[in-house]
């Protein structure tokens, strides 16, 4: 329900929700229960819209910290979105008019920088 909606606010709400049942869940369940809704939580990476991708991979950071067992179960398509949300994208960019001189906004900002604190988080947890 939470992840098919139009609103990206539903979505959002879905995000965190599904974050906080992967991570309040203890060690003792089993993670075949889990995985299902984790699935769900990495294919929101594809969202349309910024502030959905940017809250998934925020979550998917937290989920990185509690269980770092599930990140065995990322695949490579998963990977390749984290990568593409690294990635600097024109079309993210908006340039305002203020008459005398013009401010570009980066919409896509804040889903780079949450990009690379998730791979920061992961190269943290590898034990060289």
């Amino acid at each position: 329900f939470f992840f098919s909606s139009r609103r990206r606010h539903t979505r959002c709400s879905g995000v965190s929700w599904a974050r906080r049942c992967v991570q309040e869940t203890d060690s003792s369940v089993s993670i075949e229960v889990i995985e299902p809704l984790f699935q769900k939580l990495v294919a929101v990476l594809n969202d349309s819209n910024t502030e959905v991708r940017k809250s998934a991979i925020l979550s998917l950071k937290q989920i990185a910290y509690w269980q770092p067992a599930l990140l065995t179960h990322l695949n490579e398509q998963a990977f390749q979105s984290l990568l593409q949300c690294a990635k600097f994208d024109p079309k993210l960019v908006e340039e305002i008019d203020f008459g005398a001189f013009k401010h570009k906004m980066d919409e896509g900002f804040k889903l780079r920088l949450a990009a690379y604190q998730f791979f920061e988080q992961e190269l943290s947890l590898i034990h060289i």
